[in-house]
C-alpha cells in the first residue's frame, strides 16, 4: 500500500512584492525499520482521532519544521518497524506571484506635518506659481519656496504607495519613478528622460481624495515642464486639469490646490495621470513631484 497526501505552505522571497508556493508531499511507505537517530514524540488528537486525521495532524507539523524529514503514527507492539512511514518530498517552487495590494507592508514612514497655521497660509487659489531666478532655479530651491511636508490627514504618495508598487508608463525605468516621488534631491541626469508620453499612478485603497500636486523643476540645465494635463479617473469618468506654465521662464514650481479647481472627481478619485507633455527646449527632460492624498476612510471615520 502506497500513497501521497499534499499539503502546501507559503515561502516568502526577500523582495517585499513577490511570494513563491511550494508543494510538499509525504509518500506512504508500508513496513518500514527505522535506524536513523532519536526521534520527536508529539502528542496529538485522543483517543477517538481517526488515523486519517492523526496523519494530516503529523504532516502539518511535519511541514512547518524544516529539521523533519518523515513521520509516522503507528508503531508494530515490540519493535521499530512502522507500519506506515510517511516521507517528505519537495516539489519545485512555483514562478513569483505578487502579494495582493492590501497585503503589502507600508513603505512611507515619513510622518512630518506641517502646522495647521503653515497649511492654512497657502494661497487660496487653483494653481500657484512659485519662480525662481535662473541661478537658483534647482529643487532644492523649490522646495524653500513650497515645503514637501504634508498637511493634517494628508499622505504624500511614494510610488510604492501605488498599486502594484509602481506607476504604468511608456518609461519602464521603475527606479526612475521612484526618484520622482521621494524628498531627496539625486543627481540631475538621474531625473531625466527622453520621451515621456503619460503616466498614470492607481491607488491601492481607492476612492481617495486628492488634494494637492507640486510639480518642481529639477535643475537649471534641465528642460522644465512648459505644459502638462492632470486626468483624475473615479471609475469610469474623468476631470482633466491643464497646468500652464508658459508665462515665464522662470517659474519653477506649481502647487495645484483641487480644493479650488473644477475637478468634483478629486473628492473621489481611483487614480491620476499626467499626459500632453510639453517642454521648454530640447535638452535632457525632467521634473520632480509631490502627490498629496487623503485616505476617504479616514474621512468618513470623523464624520
Amino acid at each position: 500500500m502506497r500513497g501521497s497526501i499534499l499539503f502546501f505552505f507559503y515561502s516568502f522571497q526577500s523582495t517585499w512584492a513577490d511570494f513563491k508556493v511550494q508543494s510538499v508531499a509525504y509518500k506512504g511507505i508500508k513496513n518500514v525499520w527505522y535506524e536513523g537517530p532519536a526521534h520527536k514524540s508529539i502528542q496529538i488528537g485522543n483517543e477517538g482521532t481517526g488515523v486519517e486525521l492523526l496523519q494530516q495532524m503529523c504532516a502539518n507539523h511535519c511541514t512547518v519544521e524544516d529539521a523533519c524529514d518523515a513521520y509516522y503514527v503507528e508503531s508494530k507492539s515490540g519493535s521499530n518497524c512502522h507500519l506506515v512511514y510517511f516521507v517528505k518530498i519537495y516539489g519545485e517552487p512555483t514562478s513569483n506571484i505578487p502579494l495582493p495590494d492590501t497585503l503589502l507592508p507600508p513603505c512611507d514612514k515619513d510622518e512630518f506635518t506641517l502646522s495647521e497655521s503653515e497649511c492654512n497660509a497657502f494661497p487660496p487659489n487653483p494653481m500657484t506659481i512659485y519662480q525662481c531666478p535662473a541661478s537658483t532655479s534647482n529643487y532644492e530651491n523649490t522646495v524653500s519656496l513650497i515645503s514637501d511636508a504634508k498637511c493634517g490627514q494628508e499622505n504624500r504618495i511614494l510610488q510604492c504607495e501605488l498599486s502594484r508598487g509602481t506607476v504604468t508608463s511608456n518609461v519602464l525605468d521603475k527606479e526612475f519613478f521612484d526618484r520622482i516621488f521621494t524628498k531627496t534631491a539625486y543627481m540631475s541626469t538621474s531625473l531625466t528622460v527622453e520621451t515621456l508620453s503619460y503616466i498614470m499612478m492607481d491607488f491601492i485603497f481607492s476612492p481617495v481624495q486628492i488634494s494637492r500636486v507640486i510639480i518642481r523643476t529639477i535643475d537649471v540645465n534641465i528642460e522644465r515642464l512648459n505644459q502638462v494635463s492632470l486626468v483624475i479617473h473615479s471609475h469610469n469618468a474623468t476631470n482633466q486639469l491643464d497646468v500652464d506654465l508658459s508665462s515665464s521662464s522662470l517659474n519653477c514650481a506649481v502647487m495645484i490646490n483641487f480644493a479650488y479647481t473644477d475637478t468634483p472627481l478629486a473628492k473621489n478619485a481611483t487614480g491620476l495621470e499626467m499626459k500632453n507633455f510639453d517642454w521648454w527646449g530640447f535638452d535632457p527632460k525632467g521634473f520632480k513631484m509631490d502627490l498629496f492624498v487623503i485616505d476617504r476612510r479616514s474621512l468618513t471615520s470623523n464624520n
